[in-house]
């Protein structure tokens, strides 16, 4: 009798890497928009998720099964990560940020912020 292991499950390092990774996606995110004027979520689909997907499925995996120290992450688990890279990253910018950095900027300027407003 073999026993099958589980691949479809949610595991703790898998919410662990996709919120360390979704505060990256999200502080670059907005840094690139803010200080580079660079958009890599404008349309909603953020490029960094994508790209974090990629080098898990070419080099993270690959690497871990070579060393068979870490074991390799399941669909599941890179899957978990990437929608918590999308939604972090996409929100971040026209969600957030878009919003309250300009908010934030101008509380302190006094043509705006007089009596009458």
């Amino acid at each position: 009798m073999t026993v099958q292991k589980d691949n479809s499950r949610i595991t703790i390092r898998a919410m662990v890497a996709g919120a360390i990774f979704s505060g990256i996606f999200a502080a670059l995110t907005v840094y690139f928009s803010n200080v580079k004027a660079v958009y890599a979520s404008a349309s909603q689909i953020p490029v960094l998720p994508y790209i974090l997907l990629c080098v898990t499925a070419l080099l993270i995996n690959p690497i871990c099964r070579l060393v068979r120290f870490i074991r390799p992450f399941s669909p599941a688990e890179i899957l978990i990560v990437f929608v918590m890279g999308m939604v972090s990253a996409g929100v971040s910018t026209f969600g957030l940020s878009a919003q309250i950095v300009p908010v934030i900027g101008n509380l302190m300027n006094e043509h705006w912020n007089n009596a009458q407003s």
